[in-house]
């Protein structure tokens, strides 16, 4: 299900994942959007929730503004959230400079949950699904699925939020 589409981001869950494709830095909006987040993910799963961001590589640096709004919102997840994921997309040295720096900012915070920083959305998936509860967890092939989806789709400009003609693909298999 599709719930925010902006300029910075689009937010969708599936099971008791919460899907972020990232484009740019947060504005403090972001907290009434996570707030619904929440909600929604209480009620599917009960036994435990998690979160997977996808950035692409050459997404610019957080502005120092922005920098303490992610910390913000990284906190606010740990009062649900029992695991995410960043994944940082792209190959190569400015990629996997942004993954180092990223997991040391993640080390330094020192939050209530597990939070991984990875190159792909199969890697990421591996280590936050474990995190959902079994009636709420959605399969690796799902999420792979509907990452892709989403990515396709915010990046048309094509994407919406609807609750009905908004979802991915249904995965087979």
């Amino acid at each position: 299900m599709v719930h925010d589409v902006s300029h910075e981001h689009c937010a969708a869950t599936l099971g008791g994942l919460l899907i972020l494709i990232i484009k740019e830095d947060p504005r403090p909006s972001i907290f009434e959007q996570q707030r619904r987040w929440h909600r929604k993910l209480e009620e599917v799963s009960p036994q435990g929730v998690a979160f997977l961001a996808v950035l692409q590589a050459d997404t610019p640096p957080p502005t120092e503004e922005a920098r303490v709004v992610i910390k913000r919102v990284f906190r606010e997840f740990g009062k649900l959230m029992k695991g995410g994921v960043m994944v940082i997309e792209g190959d190569g040295f400015v990629a996997a400079t942004f993954r180092s720096v990223l997991s040391m900012m993640v080390l330094a915070l020192r939050l209530p949950y597990p939070l991984k920083v990875q190159r792909s959305i199969g890697e990421g998936c591996l280590l936050v699904l474990p995190a959902i509860g079994k009636e709420a967890r959605p399969s690796v092939h799902a999420v792979l699925v509907a990452a892709e989806w989403l990515k396709k789709e915010y990046r048309a400009g094509t994407l919406r939020v609807s609750p009905a003609s908004s979802q991915p693909p249904p995965a087979s298999g």
